[in-house]
């Protein structure tokens, strides 16, 4: 199952200082700057891999394949932009684990995929038939090992042609999944109508300090999550004990540009939301880190020349991927303490946090 982030606790501990941006603004800001761009977004490009899937299926070749292989990867970085925003209508639905639902250590989840593809299940090729299946057969990680997993290249010869319909299939549910989403958050009774107008009859948000916390939870909870579920289960201590294989998304070389993704997103959270903005005090002091942490993550995903879960297996990639950890358990903290501290908030315990 998915890992899931805890719900951190979050209390309003004191006035905000004198100068920063209104709890309201940023919420105003965070969900009209990147939230709802991010989620039309991923709508976008889903509904374009989906287009590029039935295309192939249609005309199966190379170039097709290549091109489906293009719009997966686009989806996905678009999805990675917002994949942090685990509140609201992602939790709808099981929305969350249908888009990415991560491997348990038994494989149970390629098991089930490999099944669908042996057995040639027609009854899931319906329209909205896959959205009644298991989550580990719905969203990435099951769309990729159909594009990419062994025996995929036989879907440009047209050779298997229930594996091409069973790919549109779970792209068209992706698309379906992400075009709800999009709507959910343009909806003017939703979740963002609940953030931006707290109240005592609101059900979700009574102050503007716990609007602001559900947002601003976001950027240690996303930092935490690239810790426990992307980079701890395949660094390894050690070159030798490295398993780049239980790297997510390996098998398409998609490791790297999601992760990318997924701090461009969280830090397009801190800047365009204006929560870093004419901060005080001591905890301002550390939240003036962000932007350089942040910028030292993404340089060092750049610095990797090669399949970011083979490098691990490697005495440089090794150090590299040990310092990007450290980056980002710094990041988290610095959102904890920096950020949350600044605003008047305070995180309290995650389960994730294995330290």
């Amino acid at each position: 199952m998915y890992l899931r982030l805890s719900i951190l606790a979050l209390c309003l501990i004191g006035a905000l200082p004198a100068r920063a941006a209104e709890p309201a603004a940023i919420v105003r800001a965070a969900i009209e700057s990147v939230i709802q761009p991010g989620y039309d977004a991923f709508a976008d490009k889903a509904a374009a891999l989906t287009q590029a899937t039935e295309q192939l299926c249609s005309a199966p070749s190379f170039p097709a394949l290549e091109k489906t292989h293009r719009a997966f990867g686009e989806a996905l970085i678009a999805w990675g932009h917002v994949e942090f925003i685990q509140f609201g209508p992602v939790r709808d639905e099981n929305r969350l684990e249908r888009i990415m639902f991560v491997q348990d250590r038994k494989g149970i989840a390629l098991r089930q995929i490999q099944a669908m593809l042996a057995e040639q299940e027609r009854e899931a090729l319906k329209p909205g038939a896959l959205a009644g299946k298991s989550v580990a057969v719905q969203g990435f990680p099951a769309l990729e090992f159909v594009l990419f997993g062994t025996g995929a290249e036989q879907i440009g010869f047209g050779a298997d042609g229930y594996r091409c319909l069973l790919g549109a299939a779970i792209a068209s549910n992706l698309q379906k999944i992400a075009h709800d989403l999009a709507d959910a958050w343009h909806d003017p009774k939703g979740i963002t109508a609940l953030l931006e107008t707290p109240g005592e009859k609101n059900p979700l948000y009574r102050t503007d300090g716990e609007a602001l916390g559900a947002i601003l939870k976001t950027l240690p909870d996303g930092y935490e999550l690239i810790v426990e579920t992307r980079l701890k289960p395949f660094i390894g201590d050690s070159p030798l004990t490295a398993e780049p294989k239980k790297a997510l998304l390996w098998r398409s070389a998609s490791t790297l540009p999601l992760l990318r993704s997924n701090y461009e997103g969280l830090a397009a959270i801190a800047k365009k939301s204006g929560a870093l903005k004419e901060l005080e005090g001591e905890n301002a002091a550390i939240a003036a880190n962000f932007p350089f942490e942040n910028s030292a993550a993404l340089s060092a995903l750049d610095a990797f020349k090669t399949s970011l879960p083979d490098a691990a297996t490697t005495p440089e990639g090794h150090d590299r991927l040990a310092y990007l950890l450290v980056v980002t358990k710094s990041l988290r903290d610095i959102s904890q303490r920096g950020v949350l501290g600044a605003h008047g908030l305070s995180a309290g315990f995650s389960s994730l946090d294995g330290d």
